[in-house]
């Protein structure tokens, strides 16, 4: 999700995400049936539960490395971090393998329309999917971009309060997924007995 403040979403989106979260459904993509990547505030487990809806503690996750890229962010108006191509660079990263379709489609809420899902090749030979910034996008909704460095340990130092907080108000406008939306039909290949456990527990 973009590091943006509720006065700039104000701002760009006068109508509120009330405005434009009936498309959401449509234009969603929640998984491509494979492991996923985390980079960016998703790796901190209070922003992870407060999104997805399960402890990270309860998933089955592992450390895992993307070579030839890095993290940055593009600057606008607010910030869209991502990752980005870069020779020989090394990224550090979770990997969450047993998420269930309705926790994958509350992140695809959670990073809104400014990402995408792409796939990205990990140091062992597997493949996972991750949530990038949709450059043309953003480009089209703020003009101008520009890159920027970018640190999950200097978010969590600088941003980390607001970020929940803002967090707790976003999550909480994602509209209804019908049970028998196609994409909530658990036959992606993956593992989601830890998450259907959980969600025992949690009834």
């Amino acid at each position: 999700m973009a590091e943006l403040s509720w006065e700039t979403i104000r701002q760009y989106y006068p109508d509120g995400a009330e405005g434009t979260d009936h498309t959401f459904l449509e234009r969603a993509v929640f998984t491509h049936g494979l492991p996923s990547l985390f980079y960016g505030s998703l790796r901190d487990e209070r922003v992870f539960e407060r999104v997805a809806g399960r402890p990270l503690a309860a998933c089955r996750t592992e450390r895992v490395t993307v070579v030839d890229h890095k993290l940055g962010r593009i600057m606008t108006a607010a910030g869209y971090p991502g990752i980005f191509p870069e020779p020989g660079g090394r990224l550090e990263c979770l990997l969450v393998h047993d998420l269930a379709p309705l926790e994958s489609a509350r992140i695809a809420w959670y990073e809104w329309d400014e990402y995408r899902l792409e796939h990205f090749p990990l140091s062992d030979g597997r493949t996972a999917e991750a949530f990038v910034p949709d450059v043309e996008r953003i480009r089209r909704a703020f003009g101008a971009v520009d890159f920027e460095p970018w640190s999950f340990e200097n978010w969590r130092a600088v941003h980390y309060d607001h970020a929940l907080t803002d967090l707790a108000a976003w999550m909480a406008l994602m509209p209804a997924v019908p049970h028998d939306d196609p994409r909530l039909l658990e036959d992606d290949g993956q593992d989601h007995s830890s998450a259907r456990e959980a969600r025992r527990h949690v009834r």
